[in-house]
């Protein structure tokens, strides 16, 4: 079956197939946008809302390198379609996806785009919520790693990778920031139990 796949794939696709991961990517990142389950006059207190530019600026610009630099072959890693790389890359896109979905979804009332604190905020710790801090944002990672091994291009990788990192390094400590202002103590307890991305280990 390993054979057949890589087959019917060859190295001239990837560009194509890229494009196709890139516009669901977009898609989604839509769909975040639109899926504001918190009303207007729930929201008792809004942070900082610049980090938002940074998801709509950075990530277009760094996806847009990406694929430039994988149509253009600098930074290829492999000459020839190799299976490996690609079903590993695909798997962990499609992980990604649904795990920033599960994230999102099961904050129901409680998601909102901004850094914001809702009346009667409830903090969710079950769920995958129960294993890190940031789910949503390893979604993010992980689909956005798996795209990179898709593009069959290291500095494809490393742009979407920097992208994240420099996105996520403003967006995280300002989220903790307001959860550990509003829930005190059991904001400081869940966080003594979890990890902020990786379970067990960051």
């Amino acid at each position: 079956m390993n054979t057949y796949l890589s087959l019917s794939i060859s190295i001239q696709q990837i560009p194509w197939i890229s494009l196709v991961m890139i516009v669901i990517i977009a898609f989604s990142g839509v769909l975040v946008n639109v899926t504001r389950n918190a009303k207007p006059q729930d929201l008792l207190k809004s942070f900082d809302g610049k980090t938002i530019l940074w998801f709509r600026i950075l990530y277009p610009a760094g996806i847009i390198a990406a694929f430039i630099c994988m149509y253009q072959g600098w930074g290829q890693w492999f000459d020839e379609f190799n299976f490996t790389i690609f079903i590993t890359g695909f798997a962990l896109f499609v992980i990604g996806l649904i795990l920033r979905w599960v994230a999102i979804l099961s904050l129901k009332r409680s998601f909102t785009v901004k850094i914001s604190i809702l009346e009667n905020h409830q903090l969710k710790t079950d769920g995958v919520y129960r294993w890190m801090r940031h789910p949503s944002y390893t979604g993010l990672l992980l689909y956005y790693f798996g795209l990179g091994l898709v593009m069959n291009n290291v500095i494809s990788i490393l742009l979407l990778l920097l992208v994240n990192g420099l996105t996520l390094y403003q967006r995280i400590p300002l989220e903790e920031k307001a959860l550990s202002e509003h829930f005190g103590e059991q904001w400081d307890s869940f966080a003594a139990k979890t990890k902020r991305l990786i379970p067990g280990i960051f």
